[in-house]
């Protein structure tokens, strides 16, 4: 499964998963790499691992967005 971080409260990570936009609370002792927001982790046979080509994906589709809202005003 894929989440994407969308904030770090203690020792939580809270963080929606991509599909179903679920938010879900992961303790973060299972992390063992650095967090920030809107970092795509994915979650498989009980190992979160990062995935910086997804999360670099996203942050362009975001930043498009903004464009063109900019573009219509």
């Amino acid at each position: 499964m894929k989440y994407i971080v969308d904030r770090v409260e203690g020792d939580l990570v809270i963080a929606i998963e991509e599909k179903t936009n679920k938010v879900i609370k992961i303790d973060k002792s299972l992390i063992d790499f650095d967090l920030f927001d809107g970092l795509v982790i994915n979650y498989e046979n009980g190992i979160y691992t990062k995935d910086l080509e997804s999360t670099e994906k996203k942050k362009k589709e975001v930043k498009n967005r903004f464009d063109k809202l900019k573009e219509m005003n």
